[in-house]
């Protein structure tokens, strides 16, 4: 069984293609190929979907897919864990090789709940028609006290379907005690859904050459439980038998928030437009330059007119106070003076300027830039800046990094 995460996207159509391959160290060779759409695995029922696998237009078996949704997730996970164990040993016979292999509980939809109620409930009445007087003492029972049984019987229902493996640590040749295995480090979508409450079953094995590892035993906990204290978990072998003790040496989550949570709770974005003006964009009165002015059609916006009102649009809503800084670079202003035009060479003085005040005569400095107040304020500079702005070159981009970056630089500085 293999674990791949893929974005599904609903209104779009999105093919998987799988291919199984029979691996050795010598030789790999192609056991057969499936091509499917995601849409049809998503719709499949119990959301488990079976296809062929192909070879030169021959059957070479089948392909189970189970899917299961996800919460996606930043959040990383560092644990550690160190074990004793029962040894496996039978006298001079055999070898302790253990390794961990975890995995986390895929659990029953409201689907495979309602067919397993189905199936009690079918298997409850085969068995009153069996029982003399069980149906006409059943008959008895008031609505409530009816509820009251299925919703005792929904409680006791156990709602782990399977188990998706999620990690596999290396094997610790001949040790069965004092193991520490290797810390484990993922994003919580990948380990536990990010779903600290999902169950997650961590196996004992002993490696062997031939594939048939030994279990020493296993344990079921969750993310929760290892947070709320419980570090010492014991191994239960097949037969019930305490096999050995896990212990949590480390464990951490890393909160990570996305731009959604800070968005969410209230935080903003200093948001900054960078205009080109190299030549490559065309002069300003050619018909098919970026910049064109055209007055006569008020209606027609060229493509810089049409980033600044879609996209502006968009980010005035989070932007600080709604304001945003307008950078432009790959020009000349036409207000420079002859003086600081010679003072300084013409390549550096077309890399980046604000829009809105004079040339900084040192792109090194820290300090507050400029703004404008929302999108219909970043046009109008724009208009302004096209009209008096020198068409040159050539395009360098680290002149606007470098603003971007000082002005993050201060912003930390000053909050």
């Amino acid at each position: 069984m293999k674990y791949f995460q893929v974005n599904y996207y609903f209104e779009g159509t999105q093919w998987l293609l799988f291919e199984v391959w029979d691996d050795d160290e010598s030789n790999s060779e192609l056991i057969g190929k499936a091509e499917v759409k995601l849409s049809d695995i998503m719709r499949a029922p119990k959301k488990q979907f079976t296809c062929a696998l192909v070879h030169k237009k021959h059957l070479r078996g089948t392909l189970q897919i189970k899917v299961d949704s996800v919460n996606v997730s930043e959040d990383a996970i560092d644990i550690h864990f160190n074990a004793d164990l029962v040894s496996k040993k039978y006298f001079c016979c055999g070898f302790d090789n253990p390794y961990l292999l975890i995995e986390r509980a895929r659990l029953m939809n409201d689907e495979d709940v309602a067919e397993k109620l189905q199936a009690e409930k079918e298997a409850q009445a085969l068995l009153n028609l069996n029982v003399p007087g069980r149906r006409r003492k059943n008959k008895k029972k008031s609505a409530q006290e009816l509820e009251a049984d299925i919703e005792k019987t929904v409680k006791n229902v156990d709602l782990v379907k399977d188990w998706v493996r999620i990690f596999k640590t290396d094997f610790i040749f001949n040790q069965h005690a004092g193991l520490n295995f290797d810390s484990i480090k993922m994003k919580l979508t990948d380990f536990c859904a990010n779903n600290k409450t999902l169950p997650i079953r961590i196996n004992a094995y002993s490696y062997e050459n031939s594939g048939d590892h030994k279990l020493y035993g296993r344990v079921i906990t969750s993310v929760r439980e290892i947070e709320m204290g419980r570090t010492t978990l014991e191994l239960i072998s097949k037969r019930n038998k305490i096999m050995g003790h896990l212990y949590v040496e480390h464990f951490k989550v890393d909160m990570k928030p996305s731009l959604l949570n800070y968005l969410k709770h209230g935080w903003k974005l200093d948001c900054s437009m960078a205009i080109d003006f190299t030549l490559s964009n065309g002069p300003i009165f050619e018909l098919k330059s970026k910049h064109r002015q055209d007055k006569q059609r008020k209606d027609h916006m060229n493509p810089y007119e049409k980033a600044i009102y879609e996209v502006g649009g968009v980010l005035q809503k989070f932007a600080c106070k709604g304001q945003f800084t307008m950078y432009g670079f790959g020009g000349i202003p036409r207000y420079l003076s002859k003086e600081t035009l010679t003072a300084r060479d013409e390549s550096e003085l077309v890399r980046c300027w604000n829009l809105v005040g004079e040339l900084d005569p040192d792109d090194s400095v820290l300090g507050e830039e400029l703004k404008v107040d929302g999108t219909m304020g970043a046009l109008g500079i724009y208009h302004r800046a096209v009209t008096n702005t020198t068409l040159a070159g050539p395009t360098y981009f680290s002149g606007i990094l470098r603003r971007f970056l000082n002005s993050v630089l201060f912003g930390m500085e000053t909050t």
